[in-house]
C-alpha cells in the first residue's frame, strides 16, 4: 500500500501545487492524536517502523492508487 500525507499549506488537497509526502511499501498505519497534532505510526513490509507528523489530511491507496482510507487532521 501506499500512504500520502499532505502538507499543511492553505489549498485543497486536489490542487496539484500543493506538497506532500508519499510512503511506499506500507504493511499497516495507525492514526492518532496527541493533543491536537496528528500522527502515524506505519509498519513498512520490511518491518521497520517509523512515526510520521500529519500536517495535512493523509490518504491510504491500495497498490491500484485506489483510497481504501482518508485521515482528516483537523483538530
Amino acid at each position: 500500500m501506499f500512504l500520502k500525507i499532505m502538507s499543511g499549506e492553505d489549498a485543497p488537497d486536489s490542487d496539484s501545487r500543493k506538497t506532500f509526502q508519499l510512503l511506499g511499501c506500507v504493511e499497516s498505519a495507525e492514526f492518532k492524536r496527541e493533543g491536537s497534532k496528528a500522527l502515524v505510526a506505519v509498519i513498512f513490509e520490511n518491518g521497520d517502523t517509523e512515526d510520521f507528523d500529519c500536517p495535512g489530511n493523509a490518504y491510504l491507496m491500495n497498490d491500484a492508487g485506489k483510497t481504501v482510507a482518508a485521515f482528516g487532521t483537523a483538530p
